[in-house]
């Protein structure tokens, strides 16, 4: 009993054990593979036959017979067309067009007709390897795809076979659905309606031409009011301008003489003499500074302000430089005391002249005109 005991098993049996339990392992993932692959090409297989969208417009091409004889719908130019309007419903109608060649050229037509056939309800349906379920009207109808360029529907023995219309109009598309709705609702039997894309057309082409010509009359209205606009301000400020030279030619000597006293006077005071210093030290001139040097002009050159602002838009600069050239100051001192440069100042002195006398003219002109103010 103690030998028996003491047996073991022996090495050569462990080693043929772990290599059957390791084939076993290796079948049983070789088995989950082949399911997962399987499962794979099945949600792909289903994938693919779930892709078929119907949506939009199909031309009827030719019907295929029993017998295998290919037939044209009626006549050429004329065959069925329908719309699928999501995965619920579909518009049939029977489309002619005036170009009597090919089923697919109503697709671009001009001028089409359409006599309204039906609207439908439709379920398309994927029920499993290569089947889709159609049903028209709860009527089961066999359906077989070309990819996504035909289809074939078949109906009592036949073969309808449709392309999709891609070429046709998104606004042909809708103006068809709505004619057919409204005549079934209507019940108006099976009349023909024209659409006439040439008319569309040649009316949206009226709409342009309309708003082209809104367009151009308004803008030669602008013109005609801006040019307006700058014509009497041209006159109104030759009118000032005629006015300040009469005003200036018959002033009586007197006058003049005492006007000419007043200026001296101001040009030797202690305000310009210390304004003077300061200009000529660089210094820049503080806000309050310049509404004291307009009270103290005021006085000396009444009405001076008035009509340099009245003759002409002015910017804050342009109306400073103006005050700089009545108190006898250089170019390059407005310069300084402006923080401008030199070439700066002689531009705004041009552009003024410019802007009041509508011609092109000097700083030393403007200067020449503002002093006699």
């Amino acid at each position: 009993m103690k030998f028996a005991n003491n047996l073991q098993t022996p090495d050569w049996a462990i080693h043929e054990e772990n290599n059957y339990f390791c084939l076993m392992k290796k079948r049983k993932y070789i088995l989950i593979s082949i399911v997962a692959s399987l499962i794979l090409t099945s949600c792909n297989e289903k994938e693919k036959h779930t892709s078929y969208d119907l949506s939009g417009a199909w031309i009827m091409t030719h019907i295929v017979d029993i017998t295998g004889g290919v037939h044209d719908y009626s006549r050429s130019g004329t065959t069925l067309c329908r719309i699928y309007e999501g995965d619920s419903i579909f518009y049939e109608c029977e489309i002619s067009t005036l170009k009597p060649d090919r089923p697919q050229d109503i697709m671009t037509a001009s001028d089409v007709s359409i006599v309204p056939i039906e609207k439908t309800d439709y379920t398309l349906k994927y029920i499993g390897g290569s089947n889709t379920l159609y049903l028209e009207n709860g009527k089961k109808r066999p359906i077989t795809f070309a990819g996504d360029t035909a289809m074939s529907i078949q109906r009592h023995g036949e073969k309808y076979m449709w392309i999709p219309a891609r070429k046709m109009n998104p606004t042909r598309i809708e103006e068809i659905k709505n004619i057919i709705t409204t005549n079934l609702r209507d019940n108006q039997g099976t009349d023909r309606f024209v659409l006439p894309t040439t008319e569309r057309q040649l009316e949206a082409a009226n709409h342009t031409l309309t708003h082209l010509i809104i367009i151009l009359v308004l803008s030669v209205l602008f013109i005609v009011y801006s040019a307006t606009n700058i014509y009497r301000k041209k006159k109104r400020i030759e009118q000032q301008l005629r006015q300040i030279n009469e005003e200036r030619e018959q002033r009586p000597q007197p006058v003049r003489q005492a006007m000419a006293e007043v200026e001296e006077q101001f040009l030797s005071s202690d305000f310009y003499l210390s304004l003077r210093r300061r200009i000529t030290a660089g210094e820049h001139l503080k806000p309050q500074d310049w509404k004291e040097v307009e009270q103290q002009i005021r006085p000396v050159w009444p009405g001076f302000t008035n009509r340099l602002l009245g003759l002409c838009h002015m910017s804050e600069l342009e109306y400073r430089v103006c005050l700089l050239i009545k108190l006898r100051v250089s170019p390059s001192e407005m310069a300084v005391t402006l923080s401008k440069d030199t070439s700066s100042i002689s531009s705004i002195r041009s552009r003024l002249c410019q802007k009041v006398f509508q011609r092109k003219g000097s700083s030393k002109e403007w200067d020449s005109f503002v002093l006699s103010l």
